[in-house]
C-alpha cells in the first residue's frame, strides 16, 4: 500500500501546508429559529473535532468503519483511500487497472452494512467489493445482458445499496411507443435490483423535459450549445441501509419515505423562506463555474470519459427569481433513518442542513464555510472543506443524536 502521513503534507498546488483551521462565527446562527409556520426549529452550530491534513481533489463519499477508520473515494483522482483510526494518515486501497483488486474509473462508494462496501467502477463496468478489512474482495460484472436489456441494471448505473445486498438505480426517463420506438417521458423509475436479476420499481421521480432534449445511445441529453439553466429545482432521492427510499421534492418542499415493505409516508410541506437570486448569488455562480469541474463526456457507443476541466462560462439566457430550497447533490441518508438536505443559502452564508424524519423537520445544522457533508459515522458527521487552493480536507464533527 502507498501511505501518506498527515504531517508536512504537500498540496497539489505545491505549497506545504499544515491542517487547516476551521473558524465559525456564531453570530446569527446559534440557537433556535422559527419556521414560516411559526414552529420553533432547533438550530445547532457544528464545530470541527478532527481535521485530516492530507488533501483530496474531489471527495465523492466517505464511509466510517466500526474501528474508527474511514474509506474515502476521490472521484477526480480516481483513487480509494483508507484513513487510519487516529486520523493521522491515508493509504491507497487497491490500484488502477482491470485485474483482480483493481479499478479503472471509480464513481461511487456504496455502503453494504457490516463495514463492507462496493465500489462502482464505471471503467470496468463492474462492482469491486471492499471487505471489512478495507481490502478488495472480488467483483460483480455488469448484469445488463441478463436483465432484459435494461440500462439501469448495469452496475455502473447503481446509485445506492442496502444491507440486504440490493442495488438501486434510476431508469432512463424513456418509454416504448406502440411502434416500438423510444420516446422521452417526464418521469423516471427508481429500480431495486438483486444480483440474480430480480427487480421491482420502488417509485417514480419527475424529470421535466427540456426544449432541446433528445436521445443519444439510449440516454437523454440536451442540445449542443443549449444554455445552462442555473439553479434548477430537481427532485432527488437517497436510500438508507434498511432499504428505505427517501424522495425529496422541491415544490412543494417535502419528503416521501418508502419503506422496504412498501409502506409509504410523506411529510407535510416544509416551510422555508425564499431567497431571491441577487447579484451576489449570480457572482458566486460565476466564480464556481471558473473552477475546474468534474466533467463526463458521453460517446455514442455508451462509453464515457471523466476528467477535471475548466470550461468557458456560458452566461444563462435568464435567471430564476428565487433559489429552490435545495440544489444539486443535496440529499444524504443518516443511519438513524433521517434525511439531511443541504439548503440553498444567501451568498457568503454558512452551509445549512435540514434534518428531516418521517414526522417532518427535526432540526437545522450550521457548518463552517465551504463545508459539505459526505457521510456519517456512529457518533460523527463526516464532511470535507475546500481551502483557498481548491484542495479538500476531511473533517469530522461530533454529532449528538
Amino acid at each position: 500500500m502507498t501511505r501518506f502521513r498527515a504531517e508536512g503534507v504537500r498540496t497539489r498546488s505545491g505549497v506545504a501546508r499544515t491542517a487547516i483551521t476551521l473558524l465559525l462565527s456564531v453570530a446569527g446562527v446559534a440557537g433556535n429559529t422559527a419556521s414560516a409556520a411559526g414552529q420553533v426549529v432547533p438550530r445547532t452550530v457544528m464545530r470541527p473535532e478532527t481535521v485530516l491534513a492530507f488533501g483530496f481533489t474531489r471527495v465523492g463519499a466517505v464511509h466510517e468503519l466500526s474501528d474508527g477508520r474511514a474509506l474515502v473515494l476521490d472521484i477526480a483522482d480516481g483513487l480509494l483511500y483508507i484513513i487510519d483510526a487516529q486520523w493521522k494518515g491515508a493509504s491507497i486501497v487497491g490500484r488502477k487497472g482491470s485485474g483482480p483488486g483493481e479499478y479503472a474509473l471509480p464513481w461511487r462508494l456504496l455502503a453494504l452494512g457490516g463495514d463492507s462496501s462496493a465500489l462502482v467502477d464505471r471503467g470496468n463496468e463492474r462492482l469491486l467489493f471492499i471487505g471489512a478489512d478495507a481490502r478488495p474482495r472480488g467483483v460483480m460484472t455488469a448484469i445488463a445482458g441478463q436483465c432484459q436489456g435494461s440500462r439501469s441494471a448495469r452496475t455502473q448505473q447503481f446509485r445506492a445499496a442496502d444491507r440486504m445486498g440490493r442495488y438501486y438505480s434510476e431508469a432512463t426517463p424513456v418509454a416504448v411507443s406502440e411502434g416500438g420506438a423510444l420516446r422521452i417521458t417526464d418521469s423516471a423509475a427508481i429500480e431495486r435490483w438483486t444480483s440474480r436479476c430480480q427487480s421491482d420499481t420502488v417509485g417514480f421521480v419527475p424529470r421535466p423535459i427540456g426544449p432541446g432534449a433528445r436521445l443519444v445511445a439510449g440516454f437523454v441529453v440536451g442540445s449542443p450549445g443549449e444554455s445552462e439553466r442555473p439553479f434548477p429545482a430537481v427532485t432527488q432521492w437517497a436510500v438508507g441501509l434498511d432499504g428505505t427510499v427517501a424522495i425529496v421534492y422541491p415544490d412543494p418542499y417535502r419528503v416521501a419515505f418508502i419503506r422496504a415493505d412498501g409502506t409509504r409516508h410523506a411529510t407535510r410541506e416544509i416551510p422555508y423562506t425564499k431567497i431571491r437570486v441577487d447579484d451576489a448569488i449570480k457572482r458566486e455562480w460565476r466564480i464556481e463555474r471558473q473552477q475546474a469541474q468534474l466533467t463526463t463526456t458521453l460517446a455514442r457507443d455508451g462509453s464515457s470519459m471523466t476528467a477535471m476541466e475548466r470550461r468557458p462560462i456560458q452566461e444563462p439566457d435568464s435567471w430564476p427569481p428565487f433559489l429552490p430550497p435545495f440544489l444539486a447533490d443535496a440529499v444524504t441518508f443518516h443511519h438513524n433513518g433521517s434525511v439531511w438536505v443541504r439548503r440553498s443559502t444567501e451568498a457568503g452564508a454558512h452551509p445549512l442542513y435540514d434534518e428531516i424524519s418521517n414526522k417532518g423537520l427535526v432540526r437545522q445544522l450550521v457548518f463552517p464555510l465551504r463545508t459539505v457533508v459526505k457521510g456519517f459515522g456512529r457518533t460523527h458527521v463526516l464532511a470535507v472543506q475546500r481551502d483557498e487552493d481548491d484542495v479538500e480536507r476531511l473533517v469530522r464533527f461530533r454529532f449528538n443524536q
